[in-house]
């Protein structure tokens, strides 16, 4: 049962000042009786509501008085309904409790006892402010009239909360939801007032989603928020006058709380369960003692308030009545996709019919309503319809309109942040690798025929050299290009010691390992030596991507990482683990992306045949790439080439020669994997030359040196490397160290081996028997000690400074190779599956289905003519050729068998036609076959498939008539649209989804298929005349128009005398905002008028006419005492009339004026050097010349006047000369029904032409696509004619803007 508004009055007439409110619903109208009295709500600065005590206020003396509210309203509840209105100082709505409810803006200048004037357009925030004014805690203050009125929500927290309120009516105390009777038991607030726009307020609590009534409960949050800095022109900083002072110091952020800028939502209620708007009281979020801007109603109001809107009742209208309303009506604005059910305003009729217009899809007339679900629409959108009321036999009409509101924000699904374009949808993208991602989101409205537009605006970040965003389809492509860093030669970190200009600036970064400057090593893991720059950076691109369906965008911001494919190798230790973006499988070889389609098409057995197979390779630097047949496919099935083929694992080719197959068709299936591969596992033998140098050489050779046994498992590498090792038979002792802090510094306490570098221990060893020396010592043999042997190594000395030899038992200089492996198991690969049918040798058989006689045709017809012919090959495609012999002239053969064109009756220089003799005017001479008198055409043409299995021929006969010894010529009508509008039909019309490839009769003939140009048909079959027959034929009744598109129908044509199809017509009707509905109008009338037709009406003057360079006058003006005197300049004089008489100045003098002192001064120069030219004619009509024949002579006024629409345009038309319907396309010649005459002439705009039983569903994918003619401007200013006289160019003629045509 719906929700009743009468329920939630209050009222309590006990005590002294007892109050009464009633609400009463009543045929849409709401109304409000009330005496103005909170009570029984607490009230005054002492909050009391005993009865008995004086409410009273501080800071204002007025009391609160009974009033006399009596206000009616539309009752909107139930509805979403928008139109807007700005709030205004008074009552913008009431609660349930009959008090006014006001907006927070106060009236112009000071508040109550201050002097402080805002600035112009500026208002006091009176909840702000309130103490200025005296409000109580609940929020209100009376007037001097006594008014009691409420600025904001805070009367249902400490005027409301009190049992005398809630047991006022049954709807307050039935239920509550922790003993709070202001909610409803689920926990969403109940109703506590009424805007005069007629939509519900509710207290601080709806659900958290606002159509779903299961999503839970949370408190409603306004939108509002307060302005950072001062607003504009506001005259007081923040210092002074804090944030929020004035209504004008808060903005509207769109989704900053829950509610719009009316400070409400369309949602469902207890009350509503369909959904309704409603307005909500707002605080502090978690905050019910702090209201919060704008409290009750924001700035404007959703729809226009009214206070005094009365209805009858149906029982006080008039039986005769139909309709409570007037034409134009409104019936508000309802939510797309949620049942509606909306009255009609009506009075007890009999039924209610849609005769023109029509309303919302998805809705219905039932029960004198208007119900069902509206379909989505992807804007906002605007019904209008006239439904006809019948009561026995009464009928009346009303216009209506509807809203429909229904703009859907996309919603994005792809993920914010990172995005997972690496292999295995990881979170990185190798440079040089393909990028095809797309960006999904969902938006209702696609199927309401929206369009999604994706772009990265101004500021919005940028994208990865390389990619780009697609416009339409939101998808990234393209290679992604890498980011090069700086030269190892530029220098190893910071500022380079370089030539000024040489390199750039460089820089360095620190490891995490502790050492200061370094990149990649070129050794063994993490030994910290700066070696070797990375060729590449890495890079995050962070943008934030538009999705607009033309009324609201969607943004999302993503961010791409660029890694450079040096960056993804063991030695790496700049890498941090746990990010989450790197795993170890990650590598940094790119897969092959394969570019050969899937489908290879057909080839033939018992042949050679070659497939060629290709991969987009960015990097073929790195590794090879190798291709093999996998065992199996996808699917599970096997996979396996053709008999007698095989793969070339380096170039990809599958080739061979295919056996025998008595199989007709065989489709073979296979898996092809590219493989890249870097490195293989091959091995060099390790050779080392041992040079030992040194006193008493115990340790020589390599078998001595334990250094070589981690050598050999270890180098990797070509080159030959030196370095020093210092052996000690004795270990340095601490007691030998204890006056030597060099040793301490160097970490030799114990040591009997050491590495040694320009004077610096870098490694050193506990025992000379150690069987592997740790990798940062290799390492830095490695990659330091090449060719720099300056050192004679570490002594060992006693306590008072001597060298003690025996410490010092061998220094040896080694040589040595390093052993060569490349590496080995870094590969990446990527699979495609492929088919390919074989075609066995068969008996390839084409039978003609076209008889030889192919009839006649008339010339100057358009021929629907066509040969065809079938293949026992599965798939085959036949391709027609001229053989041999000559098709009528102006035919033309397709490739598809069909006959193009129309026979050309006569011939014209390079297009000949056919020869008559009989009525020749001259003499014909057959002068080698290059004139002929054919009628009768017989030519050979070739059917053969496209494997060229076959091919058959067969010979056909054409016959041709000639209608008369008349040419006749066709006119059109092609509007010159704006660019966009071109680019528009372009793009509906090129639509393959919508006008579907299979379904278009004769695609590739230009007089059928796809209509590309807004083309009309005037007049067909008019005899071929001078072009100034037709130009004097337009002079009348024509004029330019605009033109309005209709609905979008469909016809069908037959030959005549046939009930077999040829084709299906869709097209779009014209309509002629002249053109009566029914009956035709007059070719003129008389218009009564005073203008005047006069024989000196001229032309358009040129602007390049000197005829009258000369004939001018100049002027000059002397304002004299007396008055102004003006004299001509045409003597070469001019003439100033003093007081003493005329005073004469000849050209080039000057003009000067005698001052009263004495002194002379030049008021002008006087140049008649200049030829006057007169002003040239520019009338704003075609001028009536003597040779028109639309006026006659003794008419002295404008009152003949010609209705210029299409049926009197065909008039003048058809009066040029001879007619020939046979020239108006075959769909107008053809009953539509059977039993009716046929079409007729059809004022349209033809799209395509279809083969039989095509063009319903084309028709309904142009319903579907949304495409709208309306907005395409069709303004009709000329005609199109095929021929005229002379010329078998298309020419146009202009219609002529003649002042009598209208």
């Amino acid at each position: 049962m719906a929700f009743d508004p009468n329920t939630t009055s209050i009222s309590d007439l006990t005590g002294k000042y007892p109050s009464t409110t009633t609400i009463t619903l009543l045929n849409g109208v709401l109304t409000v009786n009330s005496d103005g009295d909170p009570y029984p709500a607490k009230a005054g600065t002492n909050l009391v509501n005993d009865g008995l005590t004086t409410r009273l206020f501080s800071n204002n003396p007025n009391n609160i008085t009974e009033q006399d509210h009596n206000f009616s309203f539309t009752y909107r509840g139930g509805t979403n309904t928008s139109n807007p209105q700005l709030t205004s100082l008074g009552a913008m709505g009431i609660a349930t409790n009959g008090v006014l409810l006001f907006n927070p803006a106060t009236q112009a200048g000071p508040l109550p006892g201050g002097t402080d004037i805002p600035a112009p357009g500026f208002s006091y925030n009176a909840v702000y402010n309130q103490n200025a004014f005296g409000v109580d805690l609940a929020g209100g203050h009376p007037e001097e009239s006594g008014e009691y009125h409420y600025h904001s929500g805070a009367f249902i927290i400490n005027g409301w909360n009190h049992q005398k309120v809630t047991q006022a009516n049954e709807y307050y105390n039935s239920s509550k939801f922790n003993n709070d009777k202001l909610r409803h038991p689920d926990g969403h607030s109940k109703i506590v007032g009424y805007c005069f726009d007629g939509y519900p307020i509710y207290g601080p609590y709806g659900y958290t989603i606002a159509t779903d009534s299961t999503s839970g409960i949370s408190q409603q949050l306004s939108s509002y928020r307060e302005l950072t800095t001062p607003a504009s022109g506001r005259a007081y900083s923040y210092d002074t006058k804090p944030a929020g002072t004035f209504v004008n110091d808060y903005e509207f952020l769109l989704n900053a709380g829950t509610l719009d800028q009316h400070n409400g939502r369309f949602c469902v209620t207890p009350e509503y369960p369909n959904g309704t708007y409603a307005y909500f009281l707002t605080f502090e979020e978690g905050n019910l003692n702090t209201p919060k801007y704008p409290y009750i109603f924001g700035p404007e109001t959703k729809q226009v308030r009214e206070t005094q809107t009365v209805v009858p009742a149906s029982s006080e209208l008039d039986p005769d009545v139909l309709w409570t309303v007037p034409n134009n009506h409104n019936l508000g604005t309802f939510q797309e996709s949620l049942t509606q059910t909306i009255p009609l305003p009506v009075n007890n009729v009999d039924s209610l019919t849609v005769i023109s217009g029509s309303i919302p899809g998805g809705l219905r007339i039932e029960n004198n309503n208007l119900v069902g679900t509206p379909f989505e629409v992807k804007i906002t959108k605007t019904f209008t319809f006239v439904i006809r009321a019948r009561k026995g036999n009464d009928i009346e009409d009303r216009t209506l309109n509807i809203v429909i509101d229904g703009a859907d924000i996309p919603t994005w699904i792809t993920n914010e942040g990172s995005l997972p374009l690496g292999p295995n949808n990881s979170f990185y993208i190798l440079d040089s690798s393909p990028v095809d991602f797309q960006l999904q989101l969902i938006d209702p409205d696609l199927p309401a025929g929206d369009r999604i537009e994706y772009f990265i605006g101004e500021g919005d970040g940028e994208l990865p050299p390389g990619i780009e965003l697609g416009v339409t389809t939101g998808k990234l492509t393209g290679v992604v290009e890498p980011i090069l860093a700086l030269e190892k030669r530029a220098g190893s970190g910071y500022f380079d010691t370089n030539i000024y200009g040489s390199y750039p600036f460089d820089f360095g970064v620190k490891s995490f390992n502790g050492f200061e400057s370094f990149y990649y090593d070129t050794t063994f893991y993490d030994y910290a030596v700066p070696t070797q720059s990375p060729k590449k950076l890495n890079r995050y691109y962070e943008f934030t991507v538009s999705a607009s369906d033309g009324v609201v965008i969607a943004r999302r911001k993503f961010q791409i990482y660029l890694v450079g494919d040096d960056f993804l190798r063991t030695d790496n230790t700049i890498m941090q683990v746990g990010t989450g973006l790197f795993t170890a499988d990650n590598t940094y070889l790119r897969a092959p992306v394969w570019l050969t389609p899937g489908d290879l098409g057909f080839r033939r057995a018992n042949n050679y045949v070659t497939l060629f197979l290709d991969v987009y390779d960015p990097t073929s630097n790195q590794g090879i790439i190798s291709f093999t047949v996998k065992k199996s496919n996808p699917d599970g099935t096997a996979s396996e080439l053709p008999p007698g083929l095989s793969i070339d694992s380096t170039s990809g080719e599958i080739a061979g020669r295919i056996p025998y197959q008595p199989a007709v068709t065989k489709e073979y299936k296979f898996t092809i994997e590219a493989l890249r591969q870097l490195g293989s596992a091959s091995n060099t033998a390790t050779q080392f030359f041992a040079n030992n140098i040194g006193v008493e050489q115990e340790w020589s050779g390599e078998n001595n040196v334990p250094f070589f046994n981690f050598a050999e498992s270890n180098f990797i590498g070509s080159n030959d490397e030196t370095g020093w090792i210092v052996m000690n038979e004795v270990a340095v002792t601490e007691a030998d160290a204890s006056d030597n802090p060099e040793y301490l510094a160097s970490n030799i306490i114990g040591k009997k081996v050491w590495v040694v570098s320009n004077g610096r221990v870098v490694s050193t060893f506990s025992d000379a028997s150690v069987t592997s020396i740790d990798e940062g010592t290799t390492a830095y043999l490695r990659d330091t000690f090449v060719g720099t042997v300056a050192d004679i190594g570490y002594r060992t000395f006693d306590k008072n400074g001597n060298v003690v030899s025996n410490k010092v038992v061998t220094m040896s200089f080694y040589n040595f190779t390093k052993r060569t492996t490349t590496e080995t198991n870094r590969t990446v690969a990527k699979d495609k599956t492929f088919s390919v049918k074989l075609l066995g040798e068969v008996e390839s058989t084409i039978n003609w289905n076209t008889a030889s006689d192919l009839g006649n045709l008339r010339a100057n017809f358009t021929s629907t003519l066509n040969v065809s012919a079938t293949s026992n090959v599965p798939n085959a495609v036949l391709i027609y050729s001229l053989e041999s012999g000559k098709l009528p002239p102006g035919l033309t053969l397709a490739i598809d068998g069909q006959l193009q064109g129309k026979v050309n009756q006569f011939g014209e220089p390079n297009k000949p036609g056919l020869t008559t003799i009989d009525k020749a005017t001259t003499v014909t001479t057959f002068d080698g076959a290059t004139t002929t008198i054919d009628r009768s055409y017989t030519f050979t043409i070739k059917a053969q498939d496209q494997f060229q299995f076959s091919a058959s021929t067969r010979t056909f006969t054409l016959s041709t008539t000639d209608p008369d010894d008349l040419l006749y010529s066709s006119i059109s009508m092609i509007p010159l649209l704006k660019q966009t509008d071109r680019n528009s039909f372009r793009n509906f019309i090129s639509d393959p989804t919508i006008f579907t490839p299979e379904s278009i009769y004769r695609p590739n003939d230009s007089s059928f298929g796809l209509q590309d140009t807004i083309k009309v048909l005037a007049y067909a079959g008019i005899e071929t005349k001078d072009v100034r027959d037709y130009v004097s034929a337009v002079a009348r009744n024509h004029k330019r128009k605009q033109y309005k598109f209709g609905a979008v129908k469909k016809a069908i044509a037959r030959n005549p005398g046939s009930n077999d199809t040829v084709y299906e017509v869709i097209y779009v009707d014209l309509i002629d905002p002249i053109e009566p509905t029914s009956g035709k109008t007059a070719m003129s009338f008389e218009a009564k008028t005073k203008n005047k037709i006069t024989v000196d009406s001229v032309q358009y003057a040129v602007t390049d006419d000197n005829t009258g360079v000369g004939t001018g006058e100049g002027f000059f003006d002397v304002i004299l005492r007396g008055g102004g005197a003006k004299s001509p300049a045409s003597t070469g004089t001019i003439t100033l009339f003093a007081r003493t008489g005329p005073v004469l100045f000849a050209p080039g003098n000057a003009i000067p004026l005698i001052l009263q002192n004495g002194n002379k001064i030049v008021v002008a120069n006087i140049d008649d050097s200049i030829n006057s030219d007169p002003i040239r004619l520019r009338p704003d009509t075609n001028t009536i010349k003597i040779d028109s024949n639309a006026i006659n002579v003794s008419e002295q006024k404008d009152q003949k006047k010609y209705i210029s629409n299409i049926s009197n345009m065909r008039s003048r038309i058809r009066a040029v000369g001879n007619n020939l319907r046979e020239f108006y396309p075959l769909w107008m010649r053809t009953a539509q029904v059977v039993g009716q005459g046929e079409l007729g002439f059809v004022l349209a705009v033809p799209l395509c032409y279809c083969k039989p039983g095509q063009a319903d569903s084309v028709i309904l994918n142009i319903k579907n696509s949304g495409f709208d003619f309306k907005n395409i401007n069709l303004e009709i200013d000329r005609y199109n004619i095929d021929s005229t006289n002379g010329n078998s160019n298309e020419q146009y003629i202009p219609f002529a803007n003649y002042q009598f045509n209208v």
